[in-house]
């Protein structure tokens, strides 16, 4: 998969996350919220240093950085 595919695979399965507001009401997570957990997993994911052979950490720089500029 694309980093591109991926960084979008990433902040829609963020997206579909329910989010709740300050009345305590769930509501849909907005678009930044869902990028900002994609990007917090993906530095999860850098910061691990456990690497998939074919995905290896600039796979994943640029997954980050197809994040940012959705």
């Amino acid at each position: 998969m694309r980093a591109r595919e991926k960084a979008s695979e990433l902040v829609d399965s963020m997206w579909k996350l329910p989010d709740i507001n300050d009345n305590g009401d769930v509501i849909s997570m907005c678009f930044e919220h869902a990028k900002q957990c994609a990007l917090i997993a993906v530095d999860e994911i850098l910061n691990a240093r456990v690497w998939i052979p074919e995905k290896g950490i600039e796979y994943w720089q640029q997954v980050k950085t197809e994040i940012e500029n959705l």
